[in-house]
């Protein structure tokens, strides 16, 4: 019973703070790389991580992540790149960004 309070109460307030929107961070943390070494630096890490043992390379549900994760992007008013999405075998919830429009979600 106290779970279901929490989730609607949670639900309640979740409006109200995706409507005032994400930070601005500003463009000074982007202004020591180019869109362009930005991307060349997260390929790079991803050829890393595509290596290691808990990256998790599986076609159907890349594409599952892939095809969520764009639709949500989409909805930005101020997406200026692509993202890649991807699996990493974690059983714990989390996610990470690196350079150049890559994403890792835990499996």
């Amino acid at each position: 019973m106290r779970i279901r309070a929490l989730l609607a109460a949670l639900l309640i307030a979740v409006p109200g703070v995706l409507a005032q929107g994400l930070p601005d961070l500003g463009d000074v943390a982007q202004a020591g790389f180019t869109p362009l070494q930005e991307r060349r630096l997260g390929e790079a890490i991803m050829r890393e991580i595509r290596a290691d043992r808990d990256y998790y390379d599986d076609a159907e549900a890349t594409d599952y992540v892939n095809t969520l994760g764009n639709r949500l992007a989409s909805r930005s008013t101020e997406s200026r790149q692509d993202f890649e999405f991807f699996l990493i075998r974690d059983s714990q919830i989390n996610a990470f960004a690196l350079p150049g429009g890559f994403i890792g979600i835990n499996t």
